[in-house]
């Protein structure tokens, strides 16, 4: 945002616990509208920012900050959305939401309306619509599959991940790009088929 920086505190939850005790734990908000004296104006606490591990993303063009509780295998997933439109420097939570899955890294749509969470050790995915950021809900779910690093074209039509492979299928060779069609969640199809 204009003025407005995040970051994560959080390196390896909970191995940095002893070390955010003294320092403030969850994502630092800092004031940067002088960039060369930076201030911290807030420290956010909810489920997620607790822990965002690579999760943590802001939209824009929405104003809106999100990230599931991840670390590095999977975790539980939570959803926390906040309005940095407002205030980037106050950011408001507008939504801590479970979503039934595994978190542990994300994707934003760039119309801000969905975002992508892989639950990567976890083995899911899901597409959650946060066109009402007070009220998310999951649009799509898969289990079974190993994503990182979650990319989204401009038209927000297509899905770039890392597919790491799964060893339930027998071994992790299967891992490389994969390239996935999202038109149908974009569209807010019901029971939407990602090929």
């Amino acid at each position: 945002t204009p003025f407005g920086a995040f970051y994560d505190s959080t390196l390896l939850f909970p191995k940095d616990t002893l070390m955010q005790a003294v320092t403030g734990l969850g994502v630092v908000v800092l004031d940067m509208k002088n960039p060369a004296a930076p201030v911290k104006t807030a420290q956010l606490t909810s489920p997620a920012m607790l822990s965002p591990h690579e999760s943590l993303l802001l939209n824009a063009k929405r104003g809106l900050l999100g990230a599931e509780l991840g670390n590095p295998a999977t975790n539980v997933s939570v959803l926390d959305l906040y309005d940095v439109k407002t205030d980037c420097r106050h950011p408001k939570l507008l939504s801590s939401t479970p979503t039934g899955a595994f978190g542990h890294e994300s994707g934003f749509a760039p119309d801000g309306r969905t975002f992508y969470i892989t639950g990567t050790a976890g083995n899911t995915f899901e597409a959650v619509d946060v066109s009402d950021p007070t009220k998310p809900s999951v649009l799509f779910r898969q289990f079974g599959v190993n994503y990182h690093g979650v990319r989204v074209s401009d038209d927000g039509r297509r899905l770039y991940v890392a597919n790491i492979g799964n060893s339930a299928s027998g071994s992790f060779a299967s891992g490389g790009l994969r390239i996935l069609d999202v038109r149908q969640i974009q569209d807010r199809k019901a029971n939407p088929a990602v090929p």
